[in-house]
């Protein structure tokens, strides 16, 4: 037993516990270092690989980003090299305003094969929200609430931004 968490019979409980606090803190703080205070572009490269084997960013991604602060922002700053497939089939359900959140964060430019199969929470607005996916190659759908023309339209590409108005 470590020399700082043996009892000293002459000590009030109320300064027994706020060595013990501190104790637990350094013992925390020197284990957080290990894995928190990894490099950045280290963390990804782990979270990529994680991500690969698992053959969807889903939910490895997000569920790193959940881990502590420095997890979190090496994943959201260089968000578009950890999204190459994300796949929601399964046990996830998202809706159209979790699609339009990752593509309108930019987390998506880079998402190459998106599937949606039996999330039936998500339409319409979540296919134009793929604008913001521009590198989308393969959308799996099926039990989805999307009419066959919007899955048409979205098929024919991007569509093109209105031009400005010259001014006078």
């Amino acid at each position: 037993m470590s020399s700082s968490l043996k009892r000293d019979p002459e000590e009030s409980l109320a300064d027994r516990r706020k060595r013990l606090k501190a104790h637990a803190l350094a013992h925390f703080n020197s284990t957080r270092a290990a894995w928190a205070d990894l490099p950045p572009d280290a963390l990804r490269l782990v979270v990529k690989h994680a991500a690969d084997l698992a053959k969807s960013s889903v939910p490895v991604v997000p569920t790193v980003a959940s881990v502590c602060r420095a997890w979190r922002d090496a994943v959201l700053n260089h968000p578009s090299d950890l999204w190459r497939r994300a796949d929601f089939s399964g046990d996830f359900d998202p809706n159209d305003s979790v699609i339009a959140r990752y593509c309108r964060g930019g987390h998506w430019h880079e998402l190459e094969h998106l599937d949606l199969r039996d999330c039936p929470r998500v339409s319409d607005e979540a296919l134009n929200a793929l604008d913001g996916a521009p590198a989308l190659t393969s959308l799996f759908v099926s039990d989805v609430d999307i009419a066959t023309r919007s899955l048409a339209a979205w098929s024919a590409g991007p569509k093109p931004k209105p031009k400005p108005k010259p001014k006078p």
